[in-house]
């Protein structure tokens, strides 16, 4: 709740004088209820979802340009080249080839710089044309902030340590990591490998 007020003080400097931020302050976050409050910011409500607030765009940003690190990675020699690739990258590269048209997802090649450019265009052309939002629990109690566009492509974020109790309480603890992108639905699609 927290980090939203405070993104707030930029739009409301720029489009409301001072008994409008008022207003807008009460109705957002005295008259609405967490549920309503998601529905004002569009996203879906369905059998998992989760009410609680959404994480912010800088945050999922954050998330999608971290550096990709290795699991179990070996110790770096000193003076080795430390790798540039980006968590979206990463997730870009295990993802293009899944569309046989190369279509959406184009190809994934060049330099790492170039992967990290080309997943960020990947993730831009998803967010300009939002179809479908949703924060919800996935197995094992996972939960993720999914968004997708009109045909169905998308992104997802894994969101830890939430507390789901108080939705009023600091979200500041809450740590935000993107898990990779989406195809869209299709049948039998597990079974096929999600190749289209």
């Amino acid at each position: 709740m927290k980090r939203i007020i405070n993104e707030l003080p930029p739009l409301l400097t720029s489009l409301f004088n001072e008994s409008h931020k008022k207003i807008l302050q009460e109705f957002l976050f005295t008259f609405l209820d967490p549920k309503d409050l998601n529905t004002f910011l569009g996203l879906r409500t369905t059998l998992g979802s989760s009410i609680q607030l959404p994480p912010s765009l800088n945050d999922c940003m954050k998330s999608f340009t971290e550096r990709y690190i290795k699991k179990n990675a070996k110790p770096r020699r000193k003076g080795s080249v430390v790798n540039s690739l980006t968590v979206g990258a990463k997730a870009f590269s295990k993802h293009f080839h899944r569309d046989i048209s190369n279509s959406f997802w184009g190809t994934c090649n060049g330099t790492e710089k170039q992967k990290n450019e080309q997943a960020n265009r990947i993730l831009t052309k998803i967010l300009n044309d939002v179809a479908w939002i949703n924060l919800h629990s996935m197995v094992h109690g996972t939960r993720v902030f999914e968004v997708r566009n009109s045909e169905g492509y998308g992104a997802r974020w894994e969101i830890q340590n939430v507390n789901t109790q108080d939705i009023s309480s600091s979200d500041d603890k809450t740590k935000i990591t993107f898990r990779g992108f989406l195809e869209p639905q299709m049948k039998d699609g597990h079974l096929k490998g999600w190749i289209h």
